[in-house]
Formats: structure tokens, sequence, C-alpha cells
């Protein structure tokens, strides 16, 4: 990830930041996996831009399988 992005969840009638998720952060991988189920918005919060990669559900199993420590 290049640049931050803010995450929130809303609470009628507010929007609550939870985070601010910057370089090296992963999000949301738990709920990719089915361990966990939680409703959250993000949105770049950088003036000069911001660059994620995103990975498939098949990606991210093939990489937890290999590297144990991503549990």
């Amino acid at each position: 990830m290049k640049g931050c992005v803010e995450v929130y969840v809303k609470t009628d009638p507010e929007e609550v930041v939870i985070d601010y998720l910057g370089k090296g952060s992963v999000m949301a991988q738990y709920s990719v996996l089915g361990r966990d189920s939680m409703l959250f918005g993000a949105r770049a919060v950088t003036a000069g831009g911001t660059a994620l990669v995103v990975l498939e559900k098949e990606t991210l199993e093939n990489m937890r399988i290999k590297k144990h420590e991503l549990d």
C-alpha cells in the first residue's frame, strides 16, 4: 500500500474512524479467509494519491499455507 487509507464504520448518523493504514498494512484478510465478518468503509486520505494491491481469496490462502505467520 502506498499513501494512507482511513478505515471507518457507520453508526447512524455518523461515521466513526477506527484506524488509519499506511505502507505495508493489510486490510480485511480475515474477512477474505472467512474467519470474521465486519462491514467497514475505507477511503484514501493522502493528497498525493493512494495505491493498493488487491489479492483474491485463493492467492491469500496460498500465501497463508506457505507462510504460517500470517495466521
